[in-house]
């Protein structure tokens, strides 16, 4: 369990199903955050959450974001494509709506990839986000990650394609930065 001032992250229980499935429900926030847009339902999350954590190799790791105050799943963020030999992962995060523009997002992605950088020893950590997410790229921009690349209508998403935009991040521009402080 990883803990902030108002929020903490820990692994995903079974007993969260209700709360993560309705987070992944939710159609506009996974169309910002290029969700998984196939049908789910309570037996398809249980076996997500339960295959989380089976045996094998690592290759992401999936946190839960509960709000302090109230106990409650307000969010997701891991890593996927994680190798450790590369020391590299592909970072997401999914943040109920409610939630949104209030510093919970910043909170979070600070204290994971702390984690990350200190525990895991990773060196790199990058993304893939719709060019048109305007407000994500921002936010991702004030934890230092750079611009690396485009990747031209990759992503299908409301009848045309999207652009998305690669970014990427090293260990020692995040811990430049003032936010590390």
């Amino acid at each position: 369990m990883i803990e902030g001032n108002r929020i903490v992250l820990r692994p995903i229980r079974l007993a969260d199903r209700e709360q993560t499935l309705s987070l992944r429900l939710d159609l506009e926030a996974n169309r910002s955050y290029m969700g998984y847009p196939y049908p789910i339902n309570e037996v398809s999350e249980e076996r997500w959450i339960a295959g989380l954590y089976s045996e094998g190799t690592r290759t992401r790791i999936d946190l839960a974001i509960v709000d302090k105050k109230t106990g409650k799943v307000i969010g997701l963020i891991g890593v996927k494509e994680l190798d450790t030999l590369h020391q590299r992962a592909s970072f997401g995060i999914l943040l109920k709506r409610e939630y949104w523009r209030k510093g919970y997002a910043k909170d979070a992605t600070i204290l994971f990839f702390r984690y990350l950088f200190d525990e895991i020893h990773l060196h790199r950590v990058y993304l893939y986000v719709l060019l048109s997410n305007e407000r994500a790229i921002a936010l991702y921009k004030e934890f230092g990650f750079k611009r690396e690349g485009i990747l031209r209508k990759h992503y299908f998403q409301s009848g045309s394609f999207q652009d998305v935009l690669i970014m990427g991040l090293l260990r020692g521009e995040f811990e430049n930065l003032h936010l590390n402080r």
